[in-house]
């Protein structure tokens, strides 16, 4: 059925250079129910598009690289700064010939993105970019330099948590009134999938998504040590590929006993969204150890399957996970309060059932996409009036 168009914002172009991911899902489920909201929707994107066989509603544009470290050595960094050259170039030439549209931007970092944002400002009046993080996860004065030039180029700053808005502020209080909160959306669209379980009869605690130093991982590690003690028929895990630059598997296995070393499970590697409801069905409990976090796509995955979660009160996670009724709450770094939290759930299924339940409905009404497409054009209308008069004025002065 054809859906009616408003007399707002008609068109809209996402870009996001991952191509797999949790990005690259969170483009697919904006580009879907922006659609579903009517808009005309292209998705820019790289040639190994993850969703490429699963996306409806919007077209996909893939013309682009996949911004990955060339790896080590002279060749490797030539690759990479070839990648980068090729983007800046095949992105500017798809988008200075548009016309009547938003280009939101997703997380990109490039040494020429900044330069491309000022050659596309000149041609475009409608930008828009979703600040993941506020700056970087490598934070330094680099990252501020570069965060403040895009966020100072751009219409409209989109961030997903009032946490990373005030992150942002703190820094650069000049952007209050560039910066809107639009929640992070559900997972609904990965839930079709696998029914089968991972240790079926057991009770499974799972940590999911790329393993990096600010995760938290060996807090986990540490806990499990005290749940596989208590809780026989618990089970530990580790699905996603290690990033963490001097960590390898064996350190994280070290972290734990004997006992608890047997009853974990490590996947080191990239996990496929067509793999992902294995995981998800398979757990109880989903934890989140962060030591820093803006927000976690990590938690719209429990919660889109019913999972609860156990999280730390760090960042953002508190606006995502309501203390006591979609999971816990523990302080940051703390082993012994992640443990006890974790068996609160383990050893009562019928609480980790409700709360899971909870998780659901949160997912489907707050978190749901069709909410966050009414949102997110909202930042689009708003940003419109002013990027139409500031495009005129710069016109006019060229």
């Amino acid at each position: 059925m054809p859906h009616e168009r408003n007399n707002g914002v008609s068109r809209v172009v996402v870009v996001e250079t991952h191509g797999h991911g949790g990005i690259t899902q969170y483009s697919h489920d904006l580009c879907e129910s922006l659609s579903r909201a009517g808009r005309d929707v292209t998705l820019v994107t790289t040639f190994g598009f993850e969703f490429r066989k699963r996306h409806a509603g919007y077209k996909v544009k893939r013309i682009l690289s996949a911004m990955r470290p060339g790896g080590g050595g002279v060749l490797g960094r030539a690759a990479n700064l070839l990648r980068h050259l090729y983007n800046f170039f095949a992105l500017t030439a798809f988008l200075v010939p548009l016309r009547d549209c938003v280009i939101h931007y997703q997380w990109h970092l490039s040494r020429f993105f900044v330069a491309h944002l000022m050659l596309v400002r000149l041609f475009q009046g409608n930008l828009a970019y979703t600040a993941h993080n506020a700056f970087s996860h490598n934070d330094g004065p680099m990252w501020h330099g570069y965060f403040g030039k895009v966020y100072g180029i751009v219409d409209r700053v989109i961030t997903l948590t009032q946490y990373t808005k005030g992150e942002i502020l703190s820094r650069l209080p000049g952007l209050e009134g560039k910066i809107s909160v639009v929640p992070l959306g559900n997972s609904g669209s990965l839930v079709k999938g696998c029914e089968e379980r991972i240790f079926g009869g057991c009770s499974v605690v799972l940590f999911f998504g790329l393993i990096r130093k600010y995760k938290g991982l060996e807090v986990l590690l540490d806990a499990f040590n005290t749940v596989a003690e208590k809780c026989p028929a618990a089970r530990l895990v580790v699905a996603g590929s290690i990033t963490e630059k001097g960590m390898a598997l064996r350190d994280y296995e070290g972290i734990l006993r004997p006992d608890a070393r047997s009853r974990t499970m490590f996947v080191t590697r990239y996990i496929n969204a067509g793999d992902i409801p294995l995981y998800f069905r398979s757990a109880d409990v989903v934890a989140l150890p962060y030591v820093t976090a803006s927000q976690s796509g990590v938690t719209q995955l429990a919660f889109s399957f019913g999972k609860p979660v156990v999280a730390s009160r760090v960042g953002g996670l508190p606006e995502q996970v309501d203390d006591g009724k979609s999971g816990y709450l523990v302080r940051p770094g703390d082993p012994a309060e992640l443990a006890e939290a974790v068996l609160k759930l383990l050893n009562d299924p019928a609480k980790a059932a409700a709360m899971g339940a909870y998780a659901k409905r949160v997912s489907d009404t707050r978190f749901g996409w069709d909410n966050i497409a009414r949102q997110t054009i909202g930042v689009y209308e708003a940003g419109a009036g002013k990027s139409a008069s500031r495009f005129q004025a710069e016109n006019k002065a060229a």
